[in-house]
């Protein structure tokens, strides 16, 4: 397994999502700056993208815990928002919890943990009715999403 912190979307859906600027009230949730690979700022149907950390950055787990988030919505229907995060917390001398994963489903709830295992998957409904499954690949200092958007 490879090490760094990633996602990967793939919209399967019939739906065109774009890029949240916000989800929550805190702008910070969204912050992305230090990406090694930036999300487009739409997924269209059959598409892919993809964000990362620079692996530079992980060498200073041990100053901070590092976020990156992840949000979408569908233009054409109110209140449609959703997303994810993967949350790094702090590791000196890689003594520390692994990094793991939160959501919010709609735009009304706060981010919450779904699972307590990283490793483990996640599926959920958007507000407009769409699958979102989670598929992470897990290690001590590492975490991998892969995050697919289907039509129920």
């Amino acid at each position: 397994m490879s090490d760094g912190i990633s996602m990967t979307f793939m919209n399967y859906s019939q739906t065109n999502w774009d890029q949240s600027a916000s989800l929550t009230n805190d702008d910070e949730d969204w912050g992305i700056s230090s990406l090694s690979t930036y999300p487009s700022s739409t997924l269209a149907q059959g598409a892919s993208t993809s964000m990362s950390v620079d692996e530079n950055i992980m060498g200073n787990v041990d100053k901070g815990q590092i976020t990156i988030s992840c949000g979408w919505y569908d233009t054409s229907v109110s209140d449609s928002h959703w997303g994810v995060k993967i949350y790094v917390p702090v590791q000196v001398f890689d003594i520390g919890s692994r990094p793991y994963y939160l959501v919010v489903e709609t735009e009304t709830e706060d981010w919450t943990q779904p699972v307590d295992d990283p490793s483990k998957p996640y599926s959920f409904t958007t507000p407009t009715g769409k699958k979102v499954n989670i598929t992470p690949v897990s290690g001590h200092t590492s975490l991998s999403l892969t995050i697919s958007i289907t039509d129920p």
